[in-house]
């Protein structure tokens, strides 16, 4: 199928952006949460009994699997001039996959007449910061992010607020480090498991945030949003080509969802967007690698919510890449010639290490149409001979 012109693309991201402002005034609601438990395993809620996660799916909208693009953190680079943490972060907040320098995320939509704030125990998130009204970005617990998160609530009209929680994410990185023969030695499930103690620590938090807002007569009309950045491996961490990886569980209750809804398919790209249309606030980013709004999950959808980037199918493209180019360098040690085609490969091929090139397509059609060319090659020469 012919990738769609650069002018189409303007025009859908266009009509998506004036979908916005569709929701009238009395109907918003009061405030925006999004709690990014970090880490999170699609398979947390069902298989550890998260039952504050399960409550807030059950009275709002639910996808099993949300897709976030592959977790993967340069430490060097234009990339690592711009953001500090993985790349999963600054696109979900901006609501693109076309990250830039000095691009403007969800707070910057809000006016000085409308608060936000960003609320992390971990500093790795710093260069999502700027633009919002308050902050609280330091190492420390997730029971002081909540702390601090509510403090802000019972102190402030805040509007939009960021909050991750960081520590389900480092249990997993301690499962896939640990030495000792103990169960849970790269597994996640496993008995006595850093990660399962994290991740229901995390799902009591959740609880306490709701009780806290609740209390100070702030939970009527507040959108609450929980996910996670990016997803686990069942060894821990999360390795780039591992599907779990990029994959976890949503949530999304209040104003204008309707409950008991199923979102089928979703991308983290969606999210802002989606929050946005119910704020009345435009994207920050309608672009050719921008997500859509979430219709399936709203009492009044929108008559044009966008059509879906399919992040799936570039994770796919990358993953399918890494895995080639590995085969093919040991093929290369006989035969120089593979080894002058991967080069050509890598001065062609848009992956994760060429993230910052992709605002040079117009859309994301174009990377999957770029990247599908060197794929066959590398595919053929795979090949036995």
């Amino acid at each position: 199928m012919k990738a769609p012109c650069k002018t189409m693309t303007i025009l859908a991201s266009a009509a998506m952006a004036a979908n916005a402002l569709a929701v009238e005034p009395e109907n918003r609601p009061a405030r925006a949460i999004l709690l990014i438990v970090d880490g999170l395993h699609w398979q947390a809620p069902e298989r550890l009994g998260l039952k504050n996660f399960l409550a807030v799916a059950k009275s709002g909208a639910r996808a099993e699997k949300m897709e976030t693009i592959v977790a993967y953190h340069p430490k060097s680079s234009e990339y690592a001039a711009m953001h500090n943490g993985s790349i999963p972060n600054p696109v979900m907040l901006a609501g693109t996959v076309f990250i830039r320098p000095k691009q403007q995320l969800v707070q910057d939509v809000f006016g000085p007449a409308d608060p936000t704030a960003h609320v992390t125990n971990c500093r790795a998130y710093t260069s999502l910061n700027p633009g919002n009204t308050y902050s609280m970005v330091r190492d420390t617990t997730d029971d002081a992010a909540i702390a601090e998160a509510l403090a802000l609530f019972q102190r402030n009209d805040i509007r939009f607020m960021r909050i991750h929680l960081q520590e389900t994410g480092s249990a997993g990185w301690k499962c896939h480090l640990e030495e000792k023969a103990v169960p849970w030695r790269q597994n996640i499930w496993g008995e006595g498991s850093p990660y399962v103690a994290a991740a229901r620590h995390a799902d009591q938090l959740l609880g306490d945030l709701i009780s806290g807002l609740k209390a100070m007569g702030k939970w009527d009309g507040t959108l609450l949003v929980v996910t996670s950045d990016h997803g686990n491996a069942r060894t821990g961490a999360h390795p780039i080509t591992e599907e779990e990886s990029r994959l976890c569980p949503l949530a999304i209750a209040g104003p204008g969802i309707r409950p008991g809804a199923v979102i089928p398919s979703v991308e983290s790209i969606d999210l802002i967007p989606t929050i946005c249309f119910l704020m009345g606030k435009q994207p920050p980013n309608p672009d050719g690698g921008s997500g859509r709004i979430l219709a399936e999950a709203f009492v009044s959808p929108p008559p044009d919510p966008g059509s879906p980037r399919h992040l799936g199918d570039l994770n796919r493209q990358i993953v399918d890449y890494e895995f080639l180019v590995a085969r093919l360098r040991t093929a290369a040690a006989k035969n120089p010639a593979i080894q002058t085609e991967i080069e050509r490969a890598e001065d062609a091929f848009l992956g994760i290490e060429r993230f910052t090139d992709w605002p040079g397509k117009p859309d994301v059609a174009a990377i999957l149409a770029n990247n599908k060319k060197v794929l066959e090659t590398l595919h053929a020469l795979d090949k036995p001979q």
